[in-house]
Order: structure tokens, then sequence, then C-alpha cells
């Protein structure tokens, strides 16, 4: 790894949302969905910035709230529980 990089790797899932009919081309049709997003980027506000500016080219929005829970799940983890997961979503 180089210690000398700036930018650390962010994974997120983002709820996006078509600003128009060529947005809605990309989403099969739908106004809206999720999608899974890597990137490089120094913080959280670099990340969303990124997000957003790519998705714009695409005519797409980005929904983003975090959830408090969410954020109360993030700040608990630690060396003896380094991952927990939210809320399961199912769809039938």
């Amino acid at each position: 790894m180089n210690l000398l990089r700036k930018e650390n790797v962010w994974i997120g899932l983002a709820e996006i949302y078509s600003l128009n009919k060529k947005g809605q081309q990309i989403l099969g049709g739908s106004t809206k969905g999720f999608v899974n997003v890597v990137s490089l980027a120094k913080n959280r506000y670099d990340f969303r910035k990124r997000v957003e500016r790519e998705l714009e080219k695409m005519n797409l929005g980005l929904k983003f709230e975090v959830d408090d829970g969410l954020t109360s799940i993030a700040t608990s983890l630690d060396e003896n529980s380094p991952i927990k997961f939210g809320t399961f979503y199912v769809f039938e």
C-alpha cells in the first residue's frame, strides 16, 4: 500500500433517480433504483461529490440520506466487532 496516497477506497450503496428520459433508459425504464459505487476519495464529502458528479453525467441524481441507526452502528465498530449489519430489506 502506498503510504503517500491521500485517498482511500470508499464503497457505498447509492439510491438514485432519473433526471430525465435519458436517465430512465439507464434504469431500464424505471425512475429510481440503487447502485453499488466504488471510488477513491479523501473523505465522505469527497466521495459524495464524486458520485453526484458522475451520476449527473448519466442524467441521474443521488438521494443521499444517512440513517441515524446506521451512524450509530458505524460508531460501535471495533476490533472485537469489525462488521455489523443494519436493517435487512426483503423483496417478494
